[in-house]
């Protein structure tokens, strides 16, 4: 119940910092301190959702049948005008063949916005993420992918990437990968990381078609 309340609480949080942060263009300097002030409680506000929604991934997943396509849809409506912010292009690729797998729409959720954070904040100057799906091989299950067109990931980090207890990002958000495998694990599936094709990072989860198999 507390994992389900700190998500829901995370998505009008996010559009509270958006909106401060396009105030604070326009404001004059008397106003700044307030706004500097609330970003900052924000901003720890996000903290506290973040260690909160963590504490997730040793609960049990709560399945239901959905469609990986249309969480994305929603989870970028959410984000797009946040991104867009910042100069970053949110695009999808989406197969629309893609049939519906159990999932814990919580923990899933939380797997992309993950990877969607990290993106972000592997590009502060702009660039693209484009998010895709597809069927594995021989219909074994899906697969959903993330690729930006960020910097990338050196290939001798990649062992480490998902097993590392600290991070050198600046908001901490590299420990979202580790909480991404234990996820995806927790739904028989797996995320990997490669090369993108728009000259970044490309993370991407596989999800078996039968569900979760205890």
């Amino acid at each position: 119940m507390t994992a389900r309340i700190a998500h829901e609480i995370r998505n009008p949080l996010t559009a509270i910092k958006m909106q401060l942060q396009l105030l604070k263009e326009t404001a004059n300097q008397q106003h700044m301190p307030v706004l500097d002030s609330l970003l900052d409680e924000t901003r720890r506000l996000e903290l506290i959702v973040l260690s909160t929604l963590q504490h997730k991934r040793t609960a049990k997943p709560v399945f239901t049948q959905a469609n990986i396509n249309s969480l994305i849809g929603e989870i970028v409506d959410m984000l797009r005008l946040q991104f867009e912010h910042q100069d970053l292009l949110l695009a999808l690729s989406l197969d629309p063949g893609l049939p519906e797998v159990a999932i814990d729409r919580d923990m899933m959720t939380q797997i992309i916005l993950n990877l969607l954070l990290n993106a972000k904040d592997e590009m502060p100057d702009g660039g693209e993420i484009r998010l895709s799906t597809g069927i594995e091989k021989g219909d074994s299950g899906i697969w959903f992918a993330v690729d930006d067109s960020g910097p990338g990931i050196p290939e001798e980090d990649w062992d480490t990437l998902f097993t590392d207890a600290t991070s050198v990002k600046p908001g901490g958000f590299g420990l979202g990968l580790r909480l991404c495998r234990e996820l995806a694990e927790l739904h028989n599936g797996s995320i990997r990381i490669g090369h993108s094709g728009l000259g970044g990072a490309r993370f991407t989860v596989s999800l078996p078609s039968a569900g979760f198999r205890p």
